[in-house]
């Protein structure tokens, strides 16, 4: 289990990773990680930016969170795809 802040990604032991399922548990803060533009352009998920570092590891993002209000105002309809891949492996 991965739960730091994601800007101590950096400092992540990849290779006892390596091969394993790790679970990505951290949410990026930019007033506590410091404004990271990828994230912040939504052009990179944390966990996207967390691959980068251990790459070889199986990532499986859990204990996410939401905000209250935006239950209602980003619905969407029953049986939708998802918008971002749960899982992903190496390679």
């Amino acid at each position: 289990m991965v739960t730091v802040p994601v800007s101590a990604f950096p400092h992540v032991p990849a290779a006892p990773l390596a091969g394993k399922t790790v679970i990505d548990t951290c949410n990026y803060g930019p007033e506590r990680d410091g404004h990271i533009p990828e994230l912040d352009n939504k052009s990179l998920t944390s966990s996207e930016l967390l691959l980068r570092y251990v790459p070889d590891a199986l990532l499986i993002k859990v204990f996410n969170n939401i905000f209250f209000k935006h239950l209602l105002s980003l619905a969407r309809p029953a049986g939708a795809a998802p918008t971002a891949p749960t899982c992903r492996g190496p390679g």
